[in-house]
């Protein structure tokens, strides 16, 4: 793959994540619009998923959880990104999570699960952003008791 096409892709990956398509890309390059794999609840109220992500990380800082809990997004070889939300204290702490396995193509691909109270994740280099979706939508649905949803912060 060539600089401007790994460029594009980047660029399509970031505005899968909700950064604005005003970007400037490479000469020769349009903007293409981004494929809904059906994963996706658009609500134009909402958040994107990184700000979510940032406003959940944020109401569990209490001055002690973020001393030893976290989030941890890294890189991997086969190439690909892996995720670690620790669940530990919160209210998603000890709650069922069913396995998700989703495979569209070698460089296409979300495996997310629950192991050890962290929600995990191993997903492919264009679905990172999937990935924390698939986090936000288990965390927005699930509930403590009744009336008590999570998605109220």
């Amino acid at each position: 793959m060539d600089a401007a096409a790994r460029h594009l892709d980047a660029y399509l990956l970031v505005a899968e994540v909700g950064v604005p398509q005003d970007l400037p890309l490479p000469d020769g390059y349009g903007h293409r619009e981004i494929k809904d794999y059906g994963v996706h609840d658009h609500d134009e109220l909402a958040p994107g998923v990184w700000t979510w992500l940032q406003a959940w990380y944020t109401t569990q800082c209490d001055g002690e959880w973020e001393h030893e809990y976290g989030i941890q997004i890294e890189t991997v070889d086969n190439p690909g990104w892996s995720v670690r939300i620790d669940l530990g204290d919160t209210a998603l702490s000890g709650m069922p999570y069913e396995r998700q396995e989703l495979h569209r193509s070698e460089h296409e691909w979300v495996m997310t699960w629950v192991e050890k109270d962290q929600f995990r994740a191993a997903c492919g280099p264009v679905n990172l952003g999937e990935a924390l979706h698939q986090f936000r939508r288990w965390a927005e649905t699930t509930t403590r008791e009744p009336g008590h949803r999570l998605d109220q912060m």
